[in-house]
């Protein structure tokens, strides 16, 4: 069976077939569009939360901090020696977070060692507060997400007490 242009038969069989690769054509244009689409609402989702994520480990309470300032100045009136304590204990904390900003993990030693100098900070502030930090397991190489509990403790000094 030979088509010619011009024949009828050849006419009928592009008419049918037409439509075919038409369809066809249509449907991976929409499936490479829409792949493209679930791409970049992926990456934007994952950058939102990569920027909450920052947001969150960039932020203290401000009142915290204000209040820490007020107990130095207030203790250093009677007990010197105290207040540098305190200034070292609010040092180490504030250096320990702008440093997790840049990091994705951290050792979980280093971050109970942060929790309890702002545990240390938040009881001078409570004054009239018992906290129990019990540490139990093998944590010499486990990682966490930087500051991540650091909430936790803060809601558990303004909501708990």
């Amino acid at each position: 069976m030979s088509i010619r242009i011009g024949d009828i038969k050849g006419f009928v069989a592009n008419a049918l077939i037409m439509p075919v690769f038409l369809v066809v054509a249509f449907g991976v244009k929409l499936s490479y569009h829409g792949a493209k689409q679930l791409f970049v609402i992926n990456r934007l989702e994952a950058q939102q939360t990569e920027s909450e994520l920052k947001l969150l480990k960039s932020q203290i309470n401000p009142h915290f901090l204000f209040n820490t300032l007020n107990n130095i100045y207030s203790t250093n009136l009677e007990y010197q020696e105290k207040a540098n304590d305190i200034i070292l204990e609010l040092a180490d904390l504030l250096r320990y977070q702008l440093e997790s900003n840049k990091k994705t993990k951290a050792a979980l030693v280093d971050e109970i060692k942060s929790l309890e100098n702002y545990i240390e900070l938040e009881k001078i502030r409570v004054r009239e507060c018992e906290v129990s930090l019990i540490k139990s397991g093998e944590m010499g190489q486990a990682e966490i997400v930087p500051l991540l509990l650091l909430p936790f403790v803060e809601n558990a000094f303004i909501y708990g007490t």
